[in-house]
């Protein structure tokens, strides 16, 4: 969670433009999904 909050400080900054947050954003949400996805398989699977 620090690295998010280190890269709203940078955003505030201006070191970042609006696309390469977005792009780290999606970066993160990817790493996330599939971090989870075992578990988003193992739901499905269990209905």
């Amino acid at each position: 969670m620090s690295d998010f909050i280190t890269v709203l400080t940078l955003f505030k900054e201006g070191k970042f433009t609006m696309g390469e947050i977005l792009i780290i954003g999606a970066v993160l949400w990817v790493a996330v999904f599939i971090y989870k996805l075992p578990e988003i398989i193992r739901a499905i699977k269990g209905r």
